[in-house]
C-alpha cells in the first residue's frame, strides 16, 4: 500500500514539475499572454479599435495605390483620403484616451527604475573622464 502511494505522489510531483517547466518555456518564448499589473488593456473595445486602426491604415495605403495607378481622380482621392484619415485620427484619439489613466503610473515606474539603475551604476574611473574630455575638446576645436 505504501509503495503505491509513493509512486502516485512521485507521479503527481513529476506532472507538476513538467507543467511548471512547460509554463516557463511558454512565457520565455512569448506564447503566453502578458498579464499587466495595472489592468487588462486588451479588453474587447480596445481590441476592436486596434483592428479598426489596422484596417484604416491598410485602406489608406490601398487608396494611395489606386491613385498612383490612375484608377482614382484627384478629387475622389482627396475626399476619400480625408474621410479615412479623419476616422483614423479619431480611433487613435480613443486609443490614447483608453491608456491615459495608466500614463502617470507608467512614467512613475520608469523614473523609479531609471533612478534605481542610475544609483547602481559605478562612477567612471579617472581615466574614462579624461577620454571624454579629450573627445569633447576635439569636437570644439
Amino acid at each position: 500500500m505504501l509503495g503505491w502511494m509513493c509512486v502516485t505522489l512521485a507521479g503527481a510531483g513529476l506532472v507538476g514539475a513538467l507543467y511548471g517547466l512547460w509554463q516557463s518555456l511558454r512565457a520565455a518564448f512569448g506564447a503566453s499572454e502578458l498579464v499587466l499589473a495595472i489592468g487588462d488593456l486588451n479588453h474587447a473595445g480596445r481590441r476592436a479599435l486596434l483592428e479598426e486602426k489596422s484596417a484604416l491604415l491598410a485602406n489608406i495605403r490601398d487608396l494611395e495605390f489606386e491613385r498612383d495607378a490612375g484608377k482614382l481622380s484627384s478629387n475622389d482621392f482627396g475626399r476619400l483620403d480625408r474621410q479615412l484619415r479623419r476616422r483614423a485620427a479619431k480611433v487613435l484619439q480613443l486609443l490614447d484616451e483608453d491608456i491615459e489613466p495608466y500614463r502617470a503610473q507608467a512614467e512613475h515606474l520608469i523614473r523609479s527604475e531609471l533612478s534605481r539603475t542610475h544609483s547602481e551604476t559605478p562612477p567612471p574611473e579617472d581615466g574614462e573622464n579624461d577620454e571624454v574630455a579629450s573627445s569633447s575638446e576635439l569636437r570644439n576645436e
